[in-house]
């Protein structure tokens, strides 16, 4: 694509085509479910911890869980932003 403006002539790339995108969406879908999956694991580290903490007053597990919680906080963060951006490139191809 060319556009021209008094006497210079800008070219922009071209779109890559469809199954470029397909790739980078499909490779996008999959980090964010390993993203999930991790959230997940984390989850359950946090539930083992914490019931170590609270029914059998270990200490080290409160520890941990203390940490594991900061690290999901992190992980739902990065998913919120990826469902959001997921949700904009969708409203973007119903568009074109």
């Amino acid at each position: 694509m060319m556009l021209t403006f008094g006497a210079s002539a800008h070219t922009f790339p071209p779109a890559p085509p469809a199954t470029q995108r397909l790739k980078r969406k499909t490779r996008l879908i999959v980090k964010d479910m390993e993203k999930l999956q991790q959230l997940k694991e984390v989850m359950d580290a946090v539930s083992k911890d914490s019931t170590k903490f609270f029914e059998k007053g270990n200490k080290a597990a409160g520890t941990r869980a203390r940490k594991n919680l900061q690290e999901l906080k992190k992980l739902a963060q990065e998913l919120r932003v990826a469902i959001q951006d997921t949700k904009a490139n969708m409203a973007n191809t119903a568009a074109e």
